[in-house]
């Protein structure tokens, strides 16, 4: 377990960390494939990074989409982001989760590299939310 007290030692140092090992034991590591992804959302609408006339972004459906990457000779390839994917394909959620290891390095950056800002200040950290022991 990569711990503050752990990477606190690190940062110190300025040692670079290696995380591995992350993904494999997600779900969707050993699910997510072109089979899988087209059987459970085929026909959902995903948001591209392309532009449509209109100025939003143009939506494929997840089907169209792989049909797409197997003839695509485009020297600009469009690319599936959907900040919104959660709400339109919700099964992926449960097939990842976020490792404690981020949680861990946004703490820290918050707490050493913002908390002389106006808006987060040391003592926001002295504090839970409740009012009770500090949250390191």
């Amino acid at each position: 377990m990569f711990t503050f007290v752990k990477l606190q030692e690190y940062a110190e140092k300025n040692r670079p960390v290696i995380i591995t090992d992350v993904v494999t034991k997600w779900e969707a590591y050993k699910k997510w494939n072109e089979a899988d992804l087209i059987a459970r959302f085929g026909d959902t609408r995903f948001r591209t990074d392309q532009p449509s006339k209109k100025g939003d972004k143009v939506m494929m459906t997840m089907a169209d989409y792989f049909q797409y990457l197997h003839n695509i000779r485009d020297s600009d390839p469009i690319y599936m982001f959907d900040p919104g994917f959660g709400e339109r394909g919700a099964a992926l959620l449960g097939d990842y989760e976020v490792s404690s290891i981020f949680v861990v390095l946004l703490l820290y950056h918050i707490y050493f590299h913002l908390q002389d800002t106006c808006v987060l200040s040391r003592g926001f950290f002295q504090q839970s939310y409740d009012g009770g022991s500090p949250l390191f």
